[in-house]
């Protein structure tokens, strides 16, 4: 899965299809007045076949005219997020795993993130198994390492450290560590070192007060793994909301037609 969240989302599709199925056209395969009661059962796979797909053609063509200024692998690997947690209907990991490979074919680190999670842990749903691919995540996950994630040099690192799958290598385990250290170091030190002196300043007009703020190189080093996390996840979480708002929005119009 990918390394930002969608609990902001605003939790739209499930709901508002039963909403319009009680104002809409009856479907196909319900009772007329005066006929026999109509299995749920069969109703309820009627509901889900439709709006699977409903929600697959919205997608293509979502995908097919994306709106300015969205990038294709970011879309593809949001996207390819609310079918594996459940957000486009069921959960659909197999047309998550597809996104997600066609995004990390336009090199998406996030993509490659993504692969690796999936394999990592396996999912099934109605829709097929994902089964757990310890060799294929680690694979994925240096794909992404080696461009500079720190979220796979981190996922690495514990991975070779507690000996997932895998036999235990502190060694490999504190390279990937110190790896993805430099790199947030490297990308985001001379950022942090500012507001860590105005801090500092700060605490010394004001003896006693403990302010939280770091006082050495390793304390910014930790606080720049943080920022990368925080400002990819910044932006994912915002490109996702358009997609996920838009997406919802032309399904529920679909979908009620």
């Amino acid at each position: 899965m990918v390394s930002f969240t969608t609990k902001n989302l605003t939790a739209l599709p499930v709901l508002f299809v039963f909403l319009l199925l009680a104002s809409g056209p009856v479907p196909a395969g319900a009772a007329e007045p005066g006929s026999a009661i109509p299995d749920p059962a069969a109703q309820r796979e009627i509901i889900r076949r439709r709006m699977e797909a409903v929600t697959d053609r919205v997608v293509r063509q979502y995908l097919f005219d994306l709106p300015e200024g969205m990038a294709r692998p970011d879309v593809l690997v949001i996207i390819g997020a609310l079918y594996e947690m459940g957000r486009l209907g069921d959960a659909n990991p197999v047309r998550a795993e597809e996104l997600y490979i066609e995004a990390a074919k336009l090199d998406s680190v996030e993509a490659a993130c993504s692969l690796g999670n999936l394999y990592q842990h396996g999912a099934e749903s109605a829709f097929g198994v994902i089964p757990r691919d310890p060799a294929r995540s680690r694979e994925w996950y240096r794909h992404a390492a080696e461009r500079g994630s720190v979220k796979a040099m981190v996922e690495l690192g514990n991975i070779y450290t507690d000996g997932q799958d895998i036999d235990p290598d502190a060694k490999l385990g504190l390279k990937y560590f110190l790896d993805a250290a430099k790199y947030a170091n490297a990308t985001a030190l001379d950022r942090l070192e500012p507001v860590i002196r105005k801090a500092k300043e700060w605490e010394e007009a004001r003896p006693g007060r403990d302010a939280g703020f770091p006082t050495s190189k390793e304390e910014i080093i930790d606080k720049a793994l943080v920022q990368e996390f925080i400002d990819v996840n910044f932006y994912l979480e915002q490109v996702a909301s358009k997609v996920y708002v838009e997406l919802s929005r032309r399904i529920a119009a679909e979908f009620k037609e």
